[in-house]
């Protein structure tokens, strides 16, 4: 039971990685310096004053870095390498080597982050160009992926097996709406094929 508890708390924290690096990461940072959560080694640093300020910082970086079109490009390059690490990060960081060896700990987090983040990266741009508002749905979007990632991340400290639940359904659910846009934009284009 052990086991799958802390298994659905990793994935409460590594899935919300994947959508957004640092905020999961401290909402950990502050429940572990808070004593609310116990962080396994080596990322008990995490429940330092420390890791709070510089994760503080890079959330404001990410946040403003999403907001601007010139500089997310590049940013959704580091991505492909930030994402994952976090999701591993907060994986390990939550789970002790003695319920998951620390190696397999860190890969699992890794490939959650990962996958959640290449769906979001496909998901996200295809949400915004069906509306012929994007400018206006892009934002708001980005804030969505904010408020998501702190929620499913203050849920699993809360209670790991609602948060990691949650996230897993998340992940699914970003996964059927990928496919039900693609499908759209199938038929869209079949349908626009046939009319001429």
């Amino acid at each position: 039971m052990e086991f799958l508890i802390k298994f659905l708390a990793g994935c409460g924290l590594a899935i919300p990685c994947g959508i957004k690096p640092y905020l999961p990461l401290g909402v950990l940072s502050v429940a572990g310096l808070g004593g609310r959560i116990p962080l396994s080694a080596p990322y008990s640093f995490l429940a330092t004053w420390t890791a709070v300020i510089v994760l503080v910082v890079l959330i404001g970086i990410d946040i403003f870095a999403d907001k601007l079109p010139q500089i997310e490009k590049l940013y959704t390059y580091l991505n492909y390498i930030i994402r994952p690490v976090a999701g591993a990060i907060a994986f390990a960081a939550i789970v002790p080597p003695t319920v998951i060896d620390t190696g397999v700990s860190f890969l699992l987090g890794m490939v959650l982050a990962e996958v959640t983040y290449l769906i979001k990266t496909v998901l996200r741009p295809a949400i915004a160009s069906s509306s012929r508002t994007a400018s206006v749905v892009e934002p708001l979007i980005s804030s969505g992926e904010n408020i998501l990632a702190v929620a499913l991340a203050m849920i699993t400290v809360l209670s790991g097996i609602v948060g990691g639940v949650l996230s897993l359904l998340v992940l699914l659910g970003m996964l059927g709406l990928l496919f039900a846009v693609r499908r759209r934009n199938r038929t869209g284009i079949g349908v626009a094929t046939n009319l001429k």
